[in-house]
């Protein structure tokens, strides 16, 4: 009998974060999203889903107290590990807590506990997203055509990006199959994991149907904007502050009748989010103390005026500025025009954004010496989408959200992308064509 109602269609868009994942789910047939919830958190931030997992005696579990970061036998920035995993960047100081777990360094076995615990986490977060789900839709599965679809953001970055998308890739569709038989109570080693995975046959999305997808991640945290009455075609320095790293990209932005495009002309991954200001202001921080970590954050996040944070704050942002002229100077040298990159506007995204350091390093970097004089670019926000269930009083937390509302989209409908490895110059209609006004009917949205 359930047949015979309408099939659904749910796309989900799934932010992995560094400290945080969120999760934004989209009824493609009403076109409506909501925000995926933990109904048993009753923070203030009920949507955030921890991204590290506890590995204790061989077997990994799901870290679920949101308001503690730093825990012993944990195993943190799962995400930054990936992709130093993706680049053989096997002595980078993100893999330390992993080494020490498993109580070597060895290559293989770092790899496989890196690969291992993504793939858990993935399964075991996704498993609760898709109990959502159902929670919703009773019925679902019910009907031959109910479908289901996920969309991934991954790091853009202007070296190593084949592998690193691989990677992504390669966990996100294990993970999607995983997730069918587990729960966020599930506790599995990695030889569990290697033995389930073993049915899932090969690396690619063997679902035949295309369920999973990934995108880059700016473009996702941007689909929101250049969908608004507030965008328009030009040049943008997007800057993203997570806590384990600030990504950048400066983009060009082309809408044309049918599509939104966006051409990366750079892309830089600095790891100076949030958490290394705890890091920095920490004694230990070649090493793992995680009472002085929870001790530290906590006082960042009060405000208070340690000597410590302080401190921290400025070599940081000397770190961003330095990062910030490198994004910009790969953009400027594929340019046409000589001082083309002065029309470039800012948007600054992230749930580890503020001024101080990372919006003051920023602007402060159209004051160096990359530019003849000095400058001061516009600055733009973020709009509150209209097709998005937000609680009331909950607007502010879109700005943690909106890499996973772009996700929510169809893939099919998202902006098409050419990343910046793939960019050696620019054709003459993708620098020029942003200059000349276009008018358009305005959508009912906007009337």
């Amino acid at each position: 009998m359930g047949s015979q109602r309408d099939p659904y269609f749910v796309q989900i868009g799934f932010d992995f974060g560094t400290s945080y994942s969120k999760c934004i789910c989209r009824d493609v047939f009403k076109d409506k999203a909501w925000v995926c919830i933990d109904e048993d958190n009753d923070s203030l931030q009920p949507f955030l889903i921890p991204s590290n997992v506890i590995y204790v005696d061989g077997r990994f579990i799901r870290q679920r107290n949101t308001d503690v970061c730093y825990l012993a036998d944990c195993l943190p920035n799962l995400k930054l590990a990936l992709i130093k995993i993706a680049k053989s960047e096997l002595q980078d100081p993100v893999l330390t807590p992993y080494a020490k777990a498993l109580g070597s360094g060895d290559g293989s076995r770092l790899q496989e506990l890196v690969e291992c615990g993504s793939i858990f986490f993935l399964a075991s977060a996704i498993s609760d997203v898709l109990k959502d789900i159902k929670s919703r839709f009773p019925k679902f599965s019910s009907h031959p055509e109910d479908y289901l679809a996920l969309n991934l953001a991954v790091p853009v970055s202007s070296e190593g990006q084949a592998e690193v998308n691989g990677m992504f890739r390669h966990v996100l569709f294990k993970a999607w199959h995983l997730s069918e038989i587990m729960s966020s109570e599930s506790q599995l080693s990695i030889r569990e994991i290697r033995k389930l995975m073993e049915n899932f046959g090969g690396d690619t999305d063997d679902s035949g149907n295309g369920q999973c997808f990934i995108y880059p991640e700016v473009s996702a945290n941007v689909q929101g904007f250049i969908r608004s009455r507030a965008s328009s075609e030009g040049i943008y320095l997007f800057s993203d502050t997570g806590a384990g790293s600030v990504d950048q990209a400066v983009f060009i932005f082309i809408r044309d009748e049918t599509s939104n495009k966006l051409t990366y002309l750079s892309a830089n991954i600095l790891p100076y989010g949030s958490s290394m200001v705890e890091r920095l202001a920490s004694n230990n921080s070649n090493g793992w103390n995680e009472r002085e970590l929870e001790e530290l954050r906590k006082k960042k996040e009060q405000e208070e005026n340690d000597p410590r944070l302080i401190r921290a704050k400025g070599l940081i942002k000397e770190e961003i500025l330095k990062g910030t002229k490198k994004t910009l100077a790969l953009a400027k040298k594929k340019l046409y025009i000589k001082d083309q990159l002065r029309g470039t506007r800012i948007i600054f995204g992230g749930g580890g954004h503020c001024d101080n350091p990372y919006g003051n390093a920023v602007q402060d970097t159209f004051h160096s010496n990359l530019f003849r004089s000095g400058m001061n670019p516009d600055v733009l926000g973020m709009p509150i989408p209209r097709d998005l269930d937000l609680p009331d009083g909950s607007e502010h937390w879109m700005n943690r959200l909106s890499v996973a509302y772009g996700l929510s989209y169809l893939k099919e409908d998202l902006a098409k992308f050419t990343y910046p490895e793939d960019v050696i110059d620019p054709s003459p209609s993708e620098i020029f064509n942003f200059t000349k006004e276009r008018v358009r009917a305005p959508s009912k949205d906007e009337c």
